[in-house]
């Protein structure tokens, strides 16, 4: 066969023995990774997702298409990926493109191609299942999912010899995964020289994406096609957006001439990499092996969907994000209001006691009979079934001596260089107070964010050339030696990726200075608002029961028992979306009634912990003017229960209603069994996948749904 053909077939031909019938997102069992190789192609393919990399006259991506669509994502050959090694740019697949134009790209044209004289050459490939990037010791009685990990699928290398010996090797890796449409790569280079290199740096990712969402109309879109990407190195704060993206960008196409933009400035090129000095110095025999990305094909355009799509990514690529505990924010750190907030978390049915900011703990101190005291009220919240921890805040704050600080523009004005001497003892003190006194949860204010240290008198790196992959990785490998040991670890940024659990919802703190009823409100706003592209159990939403940041007696929930009915309507706006909240105060409860409310709560959440922190599906905003609400779901729970709904009425007079719950991701159609507040289940009849339940909702109150049976979904 030509190799016009063997292109045009791997480029038309589909998985074989697919379940088509299937929704992925309901039932993803039938959707297979598997790597095809020929003489001419590899092809990366799932039934979801497909790749395909020509093999002559080098290796470079030709196609990469949503498979449920036919949505192809590449228009034009570039280099599979670069590396610059001591000041010099190599492609790795350095094919010289011979496209009459950019707007789309043809076999045929591919005859076309010559290979660039300073290139890394294709030599060869292999496929392994896929390992495991780091260790995740299991928490599972914070989840009642038993999610893979490593997740499964087919891993493959391409290796690429350097147009000189004097030269590394690098090796391309990807990964394709089963029941998802999502592939990850990575680049790994090997010094096999006999003399000391510096990557400088490297672009993992280089593709010419069509551009379907192209600046041709006043809609602002953010990337060029429904391709996702998400790089491991991003930094997003409490935010829901990339507002700090700086592992991949969208770059111009100088090439591009007959693009829809008329001065041909169309974002639509990508690059993975760093966006500034990333250098790794390798001795002979060593091997660095880069940040990975994860490509993600959305099948639709519905926010819904989309929601969906990204959220299946994040419980496969970082399962311990499923991981959910109740945790409580304790305003005390002396022993024995420690051992106060051990007992009432023990009563409440909590499983974490944190010792809080401004609490007095000091997770820096090496004193070893400071220590040793807390490792026996670790033991002591562990005898009573419950993990303890402690905070610290890693930014926005000065080291010690200032000359360890950051030399340069800082995020937050100033910072400790987690390359100098200080931020390095800074860390390793963590992990050895969180060893020693087997701390269960941790809380890591102001993360690394992305500071660059100019300094040339840090001992752990080297100026500005490489104080950001420096810094960067001090700050994963701590999550990864949490993660391996099953430390909870609240973080407010995007470290999910390498042990990170939990990042802000995304709220306002001046919110908690706003009237009790004001806070209920915008909650829900919150959390509506932050599970569209994260799961519940991935953001914390806050509780401050005692004043914070003002407000007085009109704002805070102390004392308890006088607030009762606001208490257990921010325990149901949260636990009820299998949220987390930062209960943040000297106590949970203050009589026996407030204890009884709290109790009865997370005895719910724990009954139903699979089904609220399944997937959210978004039916009303709150607004104040009428109902609102959300339905948790899981299709692929094991016992009859596949949904509940909760529905708020913030008005002053009772409703009566007539919700739509949607079924399509609950795995149920036809007759459904419905069970709301009243205690009486009935069987109801949904009709083109809706399913109508009529409810009577209290002022200021909530009805919570549940749903039962019917037949699977198909």
């Amino acid at each position: 066969m030509r190799k016009f053909d063997l292109f045009w077939a791997a480029m038309v031909v589909g998985a074989a023995g697919i379940a088509r019938g299937t929704d992925w997102i309901v039932d993803p069992s039938g959707y297979k990774a598997k790597v095809e190789a020929g003489e001419e192609a590899i092809v990366l393919d799932n039934g979801l997702i497909r790749r395909e990399i020509m093999l002559n006259p080098d290796a470079v991506t030709t196609s990469l298409k949503c498979v449920a669509t036919g949505e192809e994502y590449v228009r034009g050959i570039s280099n599979e990926a670069t590396v610059t090694i001591d000041g010099t740019e190599y492609p790795v697949g350095g094919v010289v493109n011979g496209q009459p134009v950019y707007n789309y790209i043809l076999p045929e044209w591919c005859g076309n191609f010559s290979v660039t004289s300073n290139a890394y050459r294709y030599a060869g490939f292999e496929e392994n299942a896929v390992k495991a990037r780091f260790e995740w010791k299991r928490r599972r009685e914070w989840s009642s999912r038993e999610l893979d990990w490593p997740p499964k699928g087919r891993e493959l290398t391409l290796s690429f010899v350097p147009p000189t010996n004097t030269l590394p090797k690098v090796e391309v890796h990807y990964e394709i995964y089963d029941g998802a449409p999502i592939i990850a790569k990575w680049l790994v280079v090997r010094n096999d020289t006999e003399r000391e290199i510096v990557v400088d740096t490297f672009k993992s990712e280089c593709l010419r994406l069509t551009d379907t969402h192209a600046n041709n109309d006043l809609v602002y879109v953010e990337r060029p096609n429904d391709l996702w990407v998400m790089p491991e190195l991003f930094f997003q704060e409490a935010s829901n957006k990339p507002i700090y993206n700086r592992g991949m960008r969208y770059v111009l196409d100088e090439e591009y001439k007959t693009q829809v933009e008329y001065y041909c400035k169309s974002f639509n090129r990508l690059e993975v990499g760093p966006d500034r000095a990333f250098a790794k110095y390798l001795k002979p025999g060593e091997s660095y092996e880069t940040y990975r990305v994860w490509e993600t094909a959305m099948d639709s355009t519905d926010r819904e969907r989309v929601g969906l799509t990204m959220r299946r990514f994040w419980r496969m690529m970082a399962p311990w994000t499923d991981e959910n505990p109740l945790f409580f924010h304790l305003r005390a750190s002396k022993v024995d209001l420690v051992k106060a907030g051990i007992d009432q978390a023990q009563e409440a049915g909590f499983e974490a006691v944190l010792m809080s900011f401004h609490s007095g703990f000091n997770l820096e101190s090496r004193d070893g009979e400071y220590r040793a005291k807390y490792a026996e009220l670790s033991n002591e919240a562990k005898r009573k079934g419950l993990v303890l921890g402690g905070y610290t805040l890693t930014s926005s704050r000065s080291a010690k001596p200032k000359s360890d600080n950051v030399e340069g523009e800082c995020r937050f004005g100033k910072g400790p260089c987690l390359g100098a001497e200080w931020g390095v003892e800074y860390f390793q003190t963590l992990k050895d107070f969180m060893r020693e006194a087997d701390f269960g949860i941790f809380e890591n204010d102001g993360p690394y964010p992305g500071d660059v240290c100019s300094s040339t008198n840090h001992p752990y790196h080297h100026g500005d050339a490489d104080s950001f992959r420096v810094q960067w990785e001090a700050q994963r490998d701590l999550y990864r030696f949490c993660v391996a040991r099953g430390i909870h670890v609240n973080q407010p940024d995007s470290y999910y990726l390498n042990g990170g659990n939990k990042n802000g919802m995304g709220y306002k703190e001046r919110v908690w200075s706003q009237p009790r009823d004001y806070q209920v409100l915008i909650e829900r706003q919150n959390i509506y608002d932050g599970t569209w592209a994260k799961t519940s159990s991935m953001g914390w939403m806050f509780v401050p029961l005692t004043e914070y940041h003002g407000g007085g007696k009109a704002a805070i929930v102390e004392p308890l028992a006088e607030h009762l009915d606001h208490y257990e309507q921010r325990f149901a706006d949260t636990l009820g979306a299998g949220v987390q909240a930062v209960w943040r105060g000297p106590r949970l409860y203050d009589t026996e009634e407030t204890l009884a409310m709290v109790r009865k709560w997370t005895k719910f959440y724990k009954e139903h912990r699979r089904v609220l922190t399944g997937d959210f599906i978004h039916l009303r905003r709150a607004d104040g003017r009428d109902w609102d609400g959300w339905m948790m779901t899981d299709a692929m729970n094991p016992v009859d229960e596949k949904a509940i709904a909760f529905v708020f009425n913030p008005l002053t007079t009772p409703i009566r209603r007539t919700i739509s719950l949607p079924l399509k991701y609950t795995g149920l159609a036809g007759t459904v069994g419905v069970k709301t507040d009243d205690g009486e289940t009935r069987m109801v009849e949904s009709v083109n996948g809706k399913l109508a339940v009529e409810v009577e909702v209290p002022a200021k109150k909530w009805v919570r749904i549940h749903l039962y049976g019917g037949r699977t979904q198909k």
